[in-house]
């Protein structure tokens, strides 16, 4: 009975041990501010073809990778990606003011077919514009992928994230921290660390720290 129920237990951690066929990560926590650079890395556990889209806070849809229909999007198994904007910049600029929205990378053995989505060897911004999503911005970027698929099967995996305005919380007493000097005004919190609120100081001269304060 026990050596059974050691096989059992073995099975189901060799299971649990399985890589997800995709993976996608951003960089700042999935917390930005209005003029960050955006990094995307995105593992995949077999060989086989990738696409990225990015749907922004406002809904409107890019494609992050390939940059080009034409240009080759086959990865390598077991192969970490970053995903790299023209000129070899990072992935995209958050230029959103507020809100949330959600890059997605999806797989598949077989080739997407983008030629609803492209003209003259670019991307169609029409056509993914004319897809400006609201409400499940997931939901909406799975269904161009499933048009760029057709009927082969795909894995996708989505890293939805929020855009901060600096202005968005005020109140709380400063505690004596690095940030004296800073402009008269903080970001969102990011979270509660050892009773102190803690969250974005900007210097008037550019550059920002960590920076927190009690009530």
């Amino acid at each position: 009975m026990i050596s059974v129920l050691n096989i059992a237990l073995a099975a189901s951690a060799a299971l649990g041990s399985t890589p997800p066929a995709v993976k996608i990560t951003l960089n700042s926590g999935s917390t930005f501010f209005r003029g960050d650079n955006a990094q995307v890395h995105v593992q995949t556990a077999q060989a086989g073809y990738l696409v990225v889209l990015r749907s922004d806070a406002d809904g409107h849809v890019r494609v992050l990778f390939p940059l080009d229909p034409g240009t080759p999007n086959a990865v390598r198994a077991d192969k970490k990606v970053e995903i790299k904007g023209r000129g070899d910049r990072d992935a995209f600029t958050v230029d959103e003011r507020s809100g949330s929205g959600v890059v997605v990378a999806a797989w598949s053995p077989t080739q997407f077919n983008f030629d609803s989505m492209s003209r003259g060897g670019h991307w169609d911004l029409a056509a993914l514009d004319s897809t400006q999503l609201s409400g499940d911005k997931e939901a909406g970027l799975v269904d161009i992928v499933q048009q760029m698929a057709g009927d082969n099967h795909f894995d996708y995996d989505a890293a939805p994230y929020s855009v901060i305005s600096p202005r968005a919380f005020y109140g709380g007493r400063p505690f004596i921290g690095p940030c004296w000097g800073c402009v008269g005004y903080v970001g969102a919190p990011y979270g509660w660390v050892g009773g102190v609120r803690v969250g974005i100081g900007y210097y008037p001269f550019g550059g920002r720290v960590i920076w927190g304060w009690r009530h």
